[in-house]
């Protein structure tokens, strides 16, 4: 259904099509096409959602609402948020470029960029040492960290990014110590630090972080009330779509710059259900 619509939009009558369907869609609850954009101006958005709903007002009574079959389908697809875990931990990354980093045109100077990553209930246990005890230290399984670095910490601050792959991580070390127990709650401390280089081809980069970060763990309910985690390091390079410097400028391509990414805690109200970015990489 999207793939339909979408030929109808903005990328549609291509002779010869990519991959890509990036924009801002609108269309009635049977995909029934209305208008698209792809834009950052808010005037643009404005008159796209404006033509959409006169496209709406013009439609049959019966193109207005989902078919019987259209919802059989829908309920027979399975989505990344299936897997959302409810019970486990959820956390906001949020990334950004550091002072320091060569400005931009136009936006690329306040480029900043949101994702989601995921750990299940098991998972979110082995943040901690099996024994809850001031001083305790612990080696979070490289399994987690590697989700970090390989899906997380990547150089998505001013566009679209991969992965690393798992061959491509150097480091990916973090270390959780006990600070404090109380009957209601256990605070830790993260340290750590990570390194992923991909340097064959014409996308070659890296991205070089140390990691800092606390957390509260309810011991009663088997679940973080908090966590704070920060990534600050260097990133270089680029690819495809993440609006760094030209592959002719391999001088300005490689030069270090420095970028940071936060991962907190999304918990309660705020709870949104939407799937990490890579989430396909994550193989549950």
């Amino acid at each position: 259904m999207f793939q339909r619509f979408c030929e109808e939009g903005h990328y549609g009558g291509r002779t010869k099509p990519t991959d890509t369907r990036q924009g801002i869609y609108a269309c009635s609850a049977n995909g029934r096409f209305l208008a698209s954009v792809n834009t950052r101006h808010p005037e643009a958005m404005a008159r796209m959602l404006e033509k959409a709903l006169a496209n709406f007002a013009a439609l049959d009574e019966g193109d207005r609402v989902a078919s019987s079959g259209l919802l059989e389908g829908l309920a027979a697809v399975r989505r990344a948020e299936d897997r959302f875990p409810i019970d486990g931990l959820v956390l906001r990354v949020a990334s950004k470029d550091l002072p320091g980093t060569k400005a931009g045109e136009g936006w690329h100077n306040a480029a900043s960029n949101l994702d989601w990553a995921w750990f299940q209930k098991s998972e979110a246990r082995e943040f901690l040492p099996a024994e809850l005890e001031v001083r305790r230290t612990h080696a979070v399984p490289s399994a987690l960290v590697e989700r970090f670095v390989r899906f997380h910490l990547l150089d998505n601050v001013r566009g679209q990014t991969t992965p690393f792959g798992r061959k491509e991580v150097r480091i990916a070390k973090l270390e959780s110590e006990v600070e404090r127990v109380e009957d209601a709650f256990v605070d830790v401390r993260f340290s750590g630090a990570t390194l992923a280089v991909h340097d064959d081809g014409p996308w070659a980069r890296g991205f070089e972080t140390k990691l800092e970060g606390r957390a509260r763990w309810d011991p009663v309910a088997g679940r973080f009330t908090r966590f704070e985690l920060v990534a600050k390091g260097d990133r270089w390079g680029r690819t495809q779509y993440n609006a760094r410097a030209p592959e002719s400028d391999r001088e300005a391509l490689f030069e270090r710059e420095p970028i940071a990414v936060l991962f907190e805690l999304v918990d309660g109200a705020e709870l949104e259900r939407v799937a990490p970015a890579h989430f396909w990489g994550y193989g549950w």
